[in-house]
């Protein structure tokens, strides 16, 4: 069942995002709206939140912490977003840029393809689920 307004059966992702929401790996937008954005960007923090769950599912050990607050923006990443950004961090799934300000996460930056790229590489071979 598709609870989302602006998710169409006819489109291409209608499936993936159906079952990617059964297995609480994606979620919409916690606004009232009943929207899943899928034409929206995916920011650093999201794209972590999604592999945390991704991970959750897999029945991947997802309770590893760091300190937000060694980087010069870890106060900026969003409350629902804190624990699957410390995950990210401490299984080296994300990495922080070099800044002149000090180590940054950007976590409300758009994710490039390099970033997802790089951090779907990490995942796979850091938690260890890549085949």
């Amino acid at each position: 069942e598709n609870k989302f307004n602006d998710v169409y059966k006819a489109l291409y992702y209608y499936d993936a995002i159906r079952w990617a929401t059964e297995k609480g790996i994606v979620h919409g937008y916690d606004d009232g709206s009943g929207n899943f954005g899928p034409d929206d960007n995916v920011t650093r923090q999201d794209l972590a939140v999604i592999l945390r769950n991704y991970a959750q599912y897999k029945g991947k050990n997802v309770n590893v912490t760091t300190d937000l607050s060694k980087y010069s923006d870890g106060n900026l990443v969003s409350d629902y977003a804190k624990t699957a950004m410390q995950w990210a961090i401490g299984k080296g799934v994300i990495t922080g840029n070099d800044t002149p300000n000090g180590r940054t996460l950007t976590p409300h930056a758009n994710s490039t393809r390099a970033e997802v790229s790089a951090m779907i590489y990490n995942y796979c071979t850091k938690v260890k689920d890549a085949k």
